[in-house]
């Protein structure tokens, strides 16, 4: 599917030094009160890990210290901010509150691809930033760390796949309850609800989950998905392995990956 692409606000000056707990609602006390940096600041250091190759790591660190069911995360900064630099835990409480965000609007029947993440202004440079797309791009390598160094379920610089599979017939029908039984009977179940209408009706859009192989190495099911269609014609149509939108019903293999799955979804 096809959407708008994130937008990115740039705030060069609001100090990035307070953050709110979003499952409480409580106050949390910043990592370090006189590091208080700017929103321009803090991209320019986050860059600067990302160019030394060493931004997935100290993410992966950092979310160490979230706890809590997915889409109700908290977030220890106090602790956090003993293990990664303070720019890496802005970052991460940014994550934590844009997830349980994306979580509860799907709750409220909003589609993935129309969530909108622009106040999360460090998720969204994540994402969007040429600055620190380039440097992630630049990034230290070797021939068999390129491998390792790149998530196998796939992430911005390295997007998988890298563009919108085909549609294809799978299978031409005369009527809709031949395409529908096709797809029941085929491993398919209708997309949730957040996850389809974006191009198709929801009545006509179908979600059969799976693994994904590549040369960066194996995703585990159902963090992708097959792509079921039932066209105007009646026949069953399908894209076979896109990240799965369905993002409320299984494990993420990183913290950004609603982002980043609502991100390909809309770029592609």
């Amino acid at each position: 599917m096809r959407k708008r692409s994130l937008r990115v606000l740039r705030r060069p000056v609001i100090v990035l030094g307070f953050a709110v707990a979003i499952v409480t609602g409580s106050a949390v006390a910043p990592a370090a009160a006189t590091s208080a940096l700017t929103y321009a600041e803090t991209v320019e250091r986050l860059t600067t890990i990302a160019r030394a190759g060493d931004l997935d790591r100290q993410i992966a660190e950092a979310a160490e210290h979230i706890t809590g069911e997915q889409g109700r995360h908290s977030f220890d900064q106090q602790a956090a901010a003993r293990d990664v630099p303070y720019e890496i835990v802005l970052l991460t409480e940014d994550v934590v509150s844009a997830n349980n965000f994306m979580m509860s609007q799907i709750a409220r029947g909003v589609r993935l691809t129309d969530i909108d993440l622009s106040q999360f202004t460090l998720v969204t440079a994540l994402l969007e930033d040429p600055e620190i797309a380039a440097a992630q791009a630049a990034r230290p390598k070797t021939d068999e760390l390129s491998l390792a160094a790149l998530n196998a379920c796939g992430e911005k610089v390295n997007p998988l796949p890298a563009t919108n599979p085909k549609r294809v017939v799978a299978v031409n029908m005369k009527t809709k309850e031949q395409a529908e039984k096709y797809f029941r009977d085929t491993g398919y179940h209708p997309t949730i609800h957040y996850a389809c209408g974006a191009v198709y009706k929801c009545s006509h859009d179908w979600t059969r989950g799976r693994a994904y192989n590549s040369k960066y190495g194996h995703c585990a099911s159902p963090r992708f998905r097959d792509h079921g269609v039932r066209d105007k014609h009646e026949r069953a149509t399908a894209q076979y392995g896109e990240p799965n939108p369905e993002v409320h019903s299984y494990i993420w293999p990183y913290p950004t990956w609603p982002a980043y799955v609502s991100w390909w979804h809309n770029t592609r």
